[in-house]
């Protein structure tokens, strides 16, 4: 097998209103890999404006907000390289991430997924989990790979597809390792390879608000449907139970006592579980 090289890669970022961080994310990319940004809507201006100022990059415009899964399904089905970097638009890489990602693929050969990690995820695996070590390659199953940042090895997808498109928003990547350990298919974590992750700073803060109901509400849709898809309907159903409960009681409760935002908060939270229940697709959008 011919060894991997960084002309091997394309750049994968799924973007929503991103203009204020997107930006800082690109300028840490070497400026000759490709990168493809799907962004969930229809805004012309953005896509311009990054063509424009970034010649290495090409945006698709999803005309509607189909989410975190649909989007980069499209990312990954537009590349033509073996392999393609998933980041969110509010990672930034360090220098030489890319270079010891590519260094760790021609060590493990047949890997379905390599991570890099920040500094906050070394020092968490450091304390919990045994077998971690400093600057080694870590095989893992799910529980530790993180969304944000992860690089596909196209080439062991051949019988496998991407991410679950029903989800919107929340653990498809959880998901999507799943199905790989399933089939028998490696995934790492590569300590060397490091980036800095902002966390919830990929949309504009003006719909911060907005953006906090849509993630209460479809964290909540996809719990329910990966714990059913997993470990049957049944079973989910009754270790959720508690919580729609709950939900409905929190939201009656903040309608009592007139405090809307919170009323808001977990009332989507009901609504996206109870959706879930019933089996209704994950339909909810942020409104703006």
């Amino acid at each position: 097998m011919d060894k991997f090289d960084l002309s091997d890669i394309t750049i994968a970022i799924v973007s929503f209103k991103s203009e204020e961080i997107i930006e800082n994310s690109i300028k840490s990319i070497n400026p000759k890999i490709p990168i493809i940004v799907v962004e969930n809507s229809n805004n012309n201006n953005f896509k311009e404006n990054l063509e424009k100022n970034f010649k290495n990059v090409k945006c698709i415009l999803a005309k509607d907000n189909v989410g975190y899964s649909v989007a980069n399904n499209i990312a990954i089905n537009n590349s033509i390289t073996k392999l393609v970097f998933i980041i969110n638009p509010d990672v930034e890489l360090l220098e030489g991430t890319l270079d010891r990602l590519i260094e760790a693929a021609n060590k493990v050969k047949n890997f379905a997924i390599l991570a890099p990690l920040t500094q906050e995820d070394i020092d968490y695996l450091r304390i919990h989990d045994d077998r971690f070590k400093d600057e080694s390659i870590t095989e893992v199953y799910t529980s530790q790979l993180k969304g944000c940042a992860m690089l596909l090895n196209k080439i062991e997808f051949n019988n496998i597809s991407y991410f679950d498109e029903n989800y919107f928003l929340y653990f498809e990547e959880l998901d999507l390792c799943k199905k790989l350990v399933k089939n028998n298919k490696l995934i790492y974590l590569i300590p060397k390879a490091r980036f800095v992750h902002l966390g919830g700073k990929s949309h504009n803060p003006i719909i911060s608000y907005e953006m906090e109901l849509s993630r209460n509400w479809h964290v909540m849709w996809s719990s329910f449907y990966f714990t059913t898809k997993y470990k049957g309907y049944f079973y989910s159903f009754f270790s959720h139970i508690h919580k729609l409960i709950l939900y409905f009681l929190k939201s009656f409760l903040y309608l009592l006592i007139f405090n809307k935002k919170k009323f808001n908060i977990y009332r989507n939270r009901f609504s996206g579980l109870f959706n879930s229940i019933i089996k209704n697709k994950s339909w909810y959008r942020p409104r703006v």
